[in-house]
């Protein structure tokens, strides 16, 4: 996920280098400021304080999103695993006690398909709203400058 975001599909720029692009001029913009304003303090807390606290939360906060996706995702694998074989379990006990094999196998496997459907689609929509969510905290961090 980190290096989708660094870099995106098909050679594009991804959030984080669109971030630093548009924070170069951000960043002149604001010495230029503060140069013909005569402030040397504005000009210390931007580069000391502001330039540095926002690249740390840029990369911090995807570095921080993508572990913990990848910790939720190893957590749904786990559970899933656990789910599988206790449908699986429930499945042999319906066959081996010769009640309708046939109807219970077809209304397993059609529980097993909706399942999987909903799984893929939540899935679909928690990675497409986290890559909006997080594709716009680096620009989030440019702005603060």
């Amino acid at each position: 996920m980190v290096q989708s975001l660094c870099r995106g599909g098909g050679g594009a720029p991804g959030a984080l280098a669109i971030a630093a692009l548009l924070a170069v001029p951000v960043f002149a913009g604001s010495v230029l400021l503060a140069l013909v304003r005569g402030d040397p303090g504005a000009l210390l807390q931007l580069v000391l304080v502001r330039l540095p606290v926002a690249t740390f939360f840029a990369f911090a906060s995807v570095t921080l999103v993508a572990r913990l996706l990848a910790l939720v995702d190893a957590l749904s694998v786990s559970i899933m695993q656990g789910g599988i074989g206790a449908l699986g379990a429930w499945n042999a006990q319906l066959t081996s006690a010769n009640v309708g094999q046939d109807f219970l196998s077809a209304l397993t496997c059609l529980l097993i398909t909706f399942s999987a459907l909903v799984t893929y689609i939540e899935l679909l929509v928690r990675d497409s709203a986290v890559s909006i969510v997080v594709a716009f905290i680096p620009l989030i961090a440019v702005a603060t400058l």
